[in-house]
């Protein structure tokens, strides 16, 4: 059942996305080879129960496709993003401090 929260609703949840660093596109060229990668932007990490409220949502490119390609104009190779797959997130507060990016399949909702 797909719930559609709104902003100030008081919810619940056990994970959240944070970013994951970015690859060293050269030194996976020299040891593999590598010529298309797939990566992931986000990870979920899980904790103890939280609670906060809604005050965003946002769309995110969760997974990025790379491919070396040579370039049709300069004849020089560089690393090209192919594709971009998008996730929805909700903007979740828990304190003053900061934002948790959480997927719409790990929030309870509590009220208003």
């Amino acid at each position: 059942m797909k719930i559609i929260y709104e902003l100030g609703d008081k919810v619940k949840f056990s994970k959240h996305l944070i970013k994951n660093e970015g690859p060293n596109l050269e030194k996976l060229l020299e040891d593999d080879e590598i010529v298309d990668y797939q990566h992931h932007k986000y990870k979920a990490i899980e904790h103890n129960e939280m609670t906060g409220m809604i005050v965003g949502k946002r769309l995110i490119g969760k997974t990025s496709y790379l491919s070396y390609e040579e370039n049709t104009y300069t004849s020089e190779f560089n690393w090209v993003c192919t594709d971009t797959i998008y996730q929805t997130v909700y903007l979740v507060a828990t304190n003053m401090a900061g934002l948790n990016r959480v997927r719409e399949e790990d929030i309870k909702f509590i009220g208003n």
